[in-house]
């Protein structure tokens, strides 16, 4: 295990656009279809979809009475929203459909006029502990009749420190994994489900700040635990996967590693089984507290979070050496996502890169930023130069916070 303390002079950049819709605190965000839409979700319970093309918001409703803790995609034409009242649902918007629906945002004022997309299914789920859920692809059976693929939803238990496992379509409890070690461990505040080759695996982190892997024994149907850690005197906020051979669903368990951020300031590099004793891989020093909502690129180069003081940090994601720091919000960062890349953008080690700073708010800036994301620099040339391809293709980077705002960060 190595362990670094983490320093930053560095000025920050600028956000390329600002998007200004919630009233709420925004607690979520994520990319999908091909990054030609951004989902956000407040406080309020409210879902924006916007336009990543022409930034503008396409389709808005409220999926939740309470604050919204997570959303998913399944398949081009599907929505998870994960609620703090209890449910877990599952909204059909089909692209085609989007006129169909309000746009009108929640910051202009009024209740009661958004239409509601078609609900397909609605899960009654635990959510005491703020804890999002996570979601992955079941394996394929070639004899299968079932038209529409099935994946995996994992939710904390009703049991303290327990995690239940959901099918859908079919909407059945498959699994409740009990603690991984007896105790008191607390409650589950984040949560990774993902298949390893074959295996099935569930990454926990707790509000005691132990972290753990379990794997399924599909013989025995019981759940092994393969590493376990306490690498955290606060609550964990967030987990991160990463493989470090491409892509992960192929990788081997000796490949995987996952990164975990917590209310103290670290930051800690973890296999998913045992390698030399039951620690971390690296543990980074930060000195800033509460850094939550942490995101890996789909490369697997870098890794982002966002800080209760408003700060989006990036991460080397071998070294978890800083790399840069995004200062705009005034208030806390509670979501963070990256765009998807394609294989063939795969960020090179030490290549030149930028961050833009343009349009929507007028903001823009100069600065050096680090190694790994090279330069910044403000103006240039999104609109108007094949607009659409060039947003689709930029490396976004998006964050939702307390002020009701979602800045867009341009990295490469």
């Amino acid at each position: 295990m190595t362990s670094s303390i983490q320093t930053s002079t560095r000025p920050p950049a600028q956000p390329l656009y600002i998007l200004r819709g919630h009233r709420a605190q925004v607690h979520v965000v994520k990319f999908v279809r091909g990054n030609k839409r951004l989902l956000s979700g407040d406080a309020d319970g409210f879902i924006i979809i916007w336009d990543i093309v022409s930034k503008r918001a396409r389709v808005v409703w409220r999926a939740h009475g309470k604050a919204v803790l997570g959303l998913g995609a399944w398949g081009g034409d599907k929505i998870l929203t994960h609620g703090r009242d209890g449910t877990l649902k599952v909204w059909q918007v089909r692209e085609g459909e989007e006129d169909m629906f309000s746009n009108a945002l929640p910051v202009e004022g009024g209740m009661g006029h958004w239409k509601e997309p078609w609900l397909l299914h609605s899960l009654h789920v635990n959510t005491l502990n703020f804890c999002a859920f996570s979601m992955c692809d079941a394996p394929v059976v070639p004899t299968s009749i079932q038209s529409t693929q099935e994946v995996l939803i994992a939710v904390p238990g009703t049991r303290e420190g327990h995690v239940d496992i959901f099918s859908l379509p079919s909407e059945r409890r498959l699994h409740s994994i009990p603690p991984a070690e007896e105790g008191k461990t607390g409650m589950v505040m984040a949560i990774r489900i993902l298949y390893i080759n074959t295996s099935l695996h569930v990454i926990v982190g707790t509000e005691s700040g132990l972290t753990s892997v379990q794997k399924l024994n599909p013989h025995s149907d019981t759940w092994e635990t393969t590493y376990i850690s306490k690498p955290h005197t606060q609550p964990i906020l967030s987990l991160g996967v990463i493989s470090t051979t491409h892509p992960l669903a192929t990788a081997a368990a000796s490949d995987i590693r996952y990164l975990t951020s917590s209310a103290d300031a670290l930051i800690t590099l973890n296999p998913v089984q045992k390698i030399d004793g039951n620690e971390p891989l690296k543990i980074c020093q930060t000195r800033h507290s509460g850094q939550q909502a942490l995101s890996v690129r789909s490369d697997g180069r870098i890794f982002a979070t966002g800080g209760w003081d408003g700060r989006v940090r990036v991460y080397s994601a071998k070294s978890l050496r800083e790399v840069a720091v995004l200062k705009w919000h005034k208030e806390g960062v509670y979501g963070i996502a990256f765009s998807a890349i394609g294989e063939g953008e795969l960020v090179q080690e030490g290549m030149e890169g930028r961050m833009c700073g343009e349009g929507g708010d007028g903001d823009g800036g100069e600065g050096e930023v680090g190694e790994t994301l090279g330069g910044m620099r403000g103006g240039g040339g999104i609109v108007g130069r094949k607009r659409e391809g060039k947003a689709l293709e930029t490396h976004w980077l998006a964050a939702g916070s307390k002020d009701g705002k979602v800045s867009l960060w341009e990295v490469y």
